[in-house]
């Protein structure tokens, strides 16, 4: 297999096992959506933010919804999921590091208890886009307490605001909006 185009993108890959086995909740049974297009599909859609032919979706769980929506406007989806594709699987869609014109994190923050894997996550967002490409994020608000908490066995809820979000991916991106429940950041000036 060859090496990823982007040198940041190795190094996540070589950091998979590592972050898993920081990771106290891995909240793998949350990926529940097995009919509906997803939110952030949606959303990005009415906004006018999707483009291009490629996709990363990070922690994109086990079914393929938000990868046949893409699909029908001709976009292909590629998903990275520690905990819910094959490691062949996540390597793969971190080939095309640096290429992807679109980089997707949908409800996926919300159940991540550590902030330096949140972190992590966008900082692979951003090393997957191309110059001026997208990244998108929804999350779960829960009950908006701000107070995270485990959910149920192996789960984590942090219950946090979409616009708490903000300032996380602020470290890793310039030009960060928020419209609609939807952040949407641009890689690039």
């Amino acid at each position: 297999m060859a090496e990823p185009r982007c040198f940041g993108c190795f190094l996540h890959i070589l950091g998979i096992n590592k972050m898993n086995f920081n990771q106290k909740y891995t909240s793998a049974i949350t990926s529940i959506n097995s009919i509906k297009t997803p939110i952030v599909f949606k959303k990005a859609l009415s906004n006018n933010l999707l483009f291009g032919s490629e996709s990363l979706d990070i922690g994109g769980g086990r079914y393929e919804t938000l990868t046949k929506s893409l699909s029908d406007i001709g976009i292909n989806n590629n998903i990275y999921d520690p905990y819910n594709r094959t490691p062949l699987q996540n390597e793969s869609a971190l080939r095309k590091c640096g290429e992807y014109d679109i980089a997707i994190i949908s409800n996926v923050l919300n159940v991540i208890c550590e902030s330096s894997i949140r972190h992590w996550l966008v900082s692979l967002a951003c090393n997957s886009l191309r110059d001026g490409g997208i990244l998108l994020i929804t999350v779960y608000e829960g009950n908006k307490s701000g107070i995270g908490k485990a959910s149920k066995k192996d789960c984590w809820q942090e219950n946090r605001k979409t616009i708490d979000y903000v300032n996380d991916v602020k470290c890793h991106f310039k030009n960060v909006n928020i419209k609609n429940g939807l952040i949407y950041a641009y890689k690039g000036n």
